[in-house]
């Protein structure tokens, strides 16, 4: 997939904040990024919950509003990003059925949930859907992280939840998340982030060797 990425994906990626430095949502932020898309200088195709990430053929030419935040400027062009998530990724997705055409397909071992929300289930997935989602919608259309998150915490309370990695650039994201959706009794970035202090963090990053001992 990442060969195919790399020859067959055309445009970029940019990610702006809809929330401020407290993640409280900027609506006139928010509706910017609307306007972005709807005048199709530019798709859909992460949504952060704090956070969205657009794919644009030259994502410099999208007009939204400049916003200096937590030390960086933005809309911020993530370097290296090709256009993930959007219709510029239909090709990858045709040479990923025709190449992976004989993949076997199984059901996890694990409940997974996918970019839609949608869970599959050790004992009732169809692998032949999971086949269908991951070389088609995963790849062509917005993955909805946020409702992802929120899927998981409702249908499969966990007690914590583990950033797998490889570093940790998402975990402000899901704290954006976990306070908006009032998680494990989160009501604002300080709560999230106190609790984070504390020797019951709700996150815990594989990328950071204190927390990556309690699970390796």
């Amino acid at each position: 997939m990442s060969r195919l990425q790399a020859e067959k994906n055309r445009g970029s990626q940019l990610i702006y904040p809809v929330v401020d430095d407290e993640w409280r949502p900027v609506p006139e932020r928010r509706a910017a990024v609307l306007a972005a898309i709807e005048s199709g200088s530019a798709f859909d195709s992460i949504r952060l919950g704090g956070f969205a990430v657009l794919a644009a053929r030259d994502p410099r030419s999208v007009r939204l509003p400049a916003v200096r935040q937590g030390g960086r400027d933005y809309p911020l062009v993530l370097e290296g990003h090709q256009g993930f998530h959007s219709p510029f990724a239909e090709p990858v997705a045709e040479a990923a059925r025709r190449e992976l055409s004989g993949l076997a397909w199984r059901a996890p071992g694990r409940h997974v949930v996918d970019g839609r929300g949608v869970i599959f289930s050790p004992w009732s997935a169809d692998p032949a859907e999971i086949a269908r989602y991951s070389l088609g919608e995963q790849l062509t259309a917005p993955f909805d992280f946020a409702t992802q998150l929120v899927t998981g915490v409702r249908e499969l309370a966990p007690d914590v939840l583990v950033l797998l990695g490889p570093g940790e650039g998402i975990g402000g994201a899901i704290g954006t998340i976990l306070v908006r959706e009032r998680f494990f009794g989160l009501g604002s970035k300080q709560a999230f982030q106190e609790r984070q202090k504390s020797s019951e963090p709700v996150l815990h990053a594989l990328g950071r060797p204190e927390q990556r001992a309690k699970f390796l």
